[in-house]
């Protein structure tokens, strides 16, 4: 009897077809004539006593054989592979030391690879080798031994660091978001909606009119090689207060920019829409008052470190009518005492000249007489039976306000 074992297979083999043995006094049970070492290989050499049955009959028992098992060599150790893990983002692992005495497996020990010392690179986070030596079936027993033991490395994602959680605030005056870190990428989240990248901020971040009566989740981007995104910031944007109930008074006098704003008071500021600067102004008062007319929009004024600006509430300033000039009086009447005829002018606004011009029945001039525009003027001249008069009124830019013709009896 022969028996002996296989450093590839890892079993006993050269068992006499059909025959019955023991191994160390143990009944075993052989398969295809050959028998596993799975439980006599271990991390140290055993002897097996080895003896084939009789049937008994004609037969005793063999003597023993004995059969010396090596120990399993140990396995790879750290200091044989080096492991180069993943750096950066995305980055791929890296394992040398494989050498050609060695083989390795990707899957579990299904399937093995012989190495060849090359480093193996580009190796996907998440994979598992398995390394050890082969076994080596040799000559000289002295050389062969069982394949080791097995040393397994895993290839870990980089465990990025994420960026520091913002810290930002609000500028209630100029409407704007502060403490960004400047040239750095960030993510502005609205509640849990609309995300919003905003990527190398150099200023303060207008506060947008979607973001008031809502929460900003406010993230720092990595930077995709070493670092990952931070923690979100929080942030809740107060909503804006209703606008102030404010009302228009219209210009009373034509081109006296005399219009007011009423129901102020001096938490609101105003400004005009007709103004190139569109500046605010704070209001002093309940009203405003020596306004011109057009559009006004007035509002309560934002409270640093508090609150914004309300809504605007919008009122027009109605100019007022340019009165038209009313047309002046002439009465012509008779001075008994005196015996002349009076020509008296009243209700005129204009300032200028007036002229009475007193004509015969035939047309000729008899005489003309004139005076400046006063609040009431008085012109005599002597009447001539069926003579005409007609009187003017010149305005000083010489153009004609008032004409009439009188015939006198």
């Amino acid at each position: 009897m022969c028996i002996r074992d296989s450093y590839t297979t890892e079993e006993l083999i050269n068992f006499v077809e059909d025959g019955t043995y023991t191994i160390n006094g143990l009944d075993v049970t052989l398969t295809d004539n050959k028998l596993s070492l799975a439980n006599y290989i271990t991390n140290e050499q055993i002897t097996l006593s080895i003896v084939k049955k009789g049937n008994n009959v004609t037969t005793v028992a063999s003597e023993a054989q004995t059969l010396i098992v090596k120990a399993r060599p140990a396995a790879p150790t750290k200091s044989e592979i080096i492991v180069t893990q993943p750096s950066v983002i995305g980055g791929k692992g890296t394992i040398a030391g494989i050498a050609d005495t060695m083989e390795y497996s990707t899957n579990n020990g299904i399937n093995w690879t012989t190495g060849d010392g090359d480093d193996i690179g580009d190796i996907e986070p998440g994979t598992t080798y398995k390394i050890r030596y082969k076994a080596v079936s040799a000559d000289e027993e002295a050389e062969r031994q069982f394949k080791s033991a097995e040393y397994s490395v895993t290839i870990i994602a980089y465990d990025a660091m994420p960026e520091t959680q913002p810290t930002i605030s609000i500028n209630y005056v100029n409407e704007k978001l502060t403490g960004f870190t400047e040239g750095c990428d960030y993510i502005i989240k609205i509640d849990d909606g609309v995300a919003t990248d905003k990527d190398n901020v150099t200023e303060d971040i207008d506060i947008d009119n979607t973001y008031f009566g809502h929460t900003l989740k406010i993230v720092k981007k990595g930077d995709g090689i070493k670092t990952s995104n931070s923690e979100a910031f929080e942030l809740s944007i107060p909503k804006r207060s209703s606008a102030p109930n404010v009302a228009a008074v219209e210009e009373q006098t034509y081109q006296g920019n005399d219009g007011k704003i009423t129901g102020v008071d001096t938490t609101m500021e105003y400004k005009s829409l007709s103004e190139p600067t569109f500046t605010w102004t704070q209001c002093a008062g309940t009203e405003i008052t020596n306004l011109a007319p057009g559009s006004y929009v007035v509002r309560v004024a934002a409270v640093a470190d508090e609150s914004f600006a309300s809504e605007v509430m919008s009122v027009t300033i109605n100019a007022a009518a340019k009165d038209e000039p009313t047309e002046p009086t002439v009465n012509i009447t008779y001075d008994d005492k005196n015996g002349n005829v009076n020509a008296i002018f009243t209700n005129i606004t204009e300032e200028g000249m007036v002229y009475v011009a007193e004509y015969n029945e035939n047309g000729t001039l008899l005489s003309i007489k004139s005076d400046e525009i006063s609040d009431s003027v008085i012109i005599p001249f002597t009447c001539v039976n069926k003579s005409k008069v007609k009187v003017f009124i010149w305005k000083n830019d010489m153009k004609p306000l008032f004409n009439k013709v009188f015939t006198l009896n």
